[in-house]
Formats: C-alpha cells, structure tokens, sequence
C-alpha cells in the first residue's frame, strides 16, 4: 500500500469517525414509527427507514418474541477521538 492510499484510507475513515459523533435525532424516529423506546433499548419497526447514521451506531441487537431490539452508541463517545483528528488535521 503506498502513501496516497494510506491517506486516501485514513480520511475515510475520519469521516466516518466524525459520523458517529454526530448526534442522531432518535426523537424524530420515533415521530415516524421507524423505531420505539424500550426501557434501555430502541425497537425497530423498519430497518429500511432507518438512516445510515442510525443503523452504523448500532451497538447491540437482540430479537425477542415482539421482534427486534437495538441499543445505540453514544456519539458523545466519540468526541475526544474527533478532537485527536482535527488536532493532526484530518
């Protein structure tokens, strides 16, 4: 792998750091029936609906007998990382 694809790699996956850490508006999903609150867990109605931003945070799933449940990453979790990428200018 030369440089340029070291680069072109690691600002990909800087991006895709910075999308983590980006707050997921959990309360608009659950206005638009995508997901429901479950104690500590979120099921999920329609994975389809679900944003990319949403469905790259998921942290844990389980399936019970009313079908699927997810807990998502805090992206506050990330905000440390993306502080150590702008401070090396990625």
């Amino acid at each position: 792998m030369d440089q340029e694809e070291k680069q072109t790699n690691l600002e990909r996956i800087a991006g895709e750091i910075r999308e983590l850490a980006e707050p997921m508006n959990l309360t608009e999903l659950e206005a638009k029936g995508v997901i429901t609150k479950d104690g500590d867990w979120y099921r999920v109605h329609s994975f389809e609906a679900l944003p990319r931003n949403a469905s790259n945070r998921i942290a844990q799933l389980e399936q019970d007998d009313e079908g699927i449940k997810v807990k998502f990453l805090d992206p506050t979790q990330f905000e440390s990382v993306v502080k150590n990428l702008d401070k090396h200018g990625l």
